[in-house]
């Protein structure tokens, strides 16, 4: 819990600091993510979850207003600069601590919305 409060809100000084420092940290918390205990408290690993997703936010693109027109133009070939690496570590670390606590999005249905379209925007664009 340490690590998603207080580290990876810094994560981008991290980075500044030593190139790679990053993604090294969050496939190292990937890694333990599954054995995080179920008795932490809720305050807890609400806020883990806040800033893991505000991460995967960070790391995944916002999809442009008119998106159909954006995906027929020919500049659409060219998808904002997308770290996989760091949005899948980040979507796994995301999935184990939703696992603990399923009702994270029960308040927050206009944050999960802005996924999936950003998901989905990202998978566009994988495709064409």
């Amino acid at each position: 819990m340490y690590i998603c409060t207080k580290v990876l809100p810094k994560l981008d000084l991290l980075s500044a600091q030593t190139t790679g420092i990053d993604l090294e940290l969050l496939q190292c918390l990937a890694e333990i993510a599954p054995f995080i205990s179920p008795n932490t408290e809720g305050k807890d690993l609400g806020s883990c979850q806040d800033a893991v997703f505000s991460q995967l936010l960070n790391y995944v693109p916002k999809p442009p207003e008119d998106i159909q027109t954006d995906l027929t133009s020919e500049s659409s070939s060219e998808l904002p600069s997308t770290q996989f690496s760091h949005v899948e570590c980040l979507l796994f670390i995301f999935h184990q601590l939703c696992k603990l606590n399923p009702n994270y999005f029960d308040s927050k249905e206009d944050l999960l919305k802005d996924l999936k379209l950003r998901l989905q925007y990202l998978a566009r664009g994988l495709l064409f």
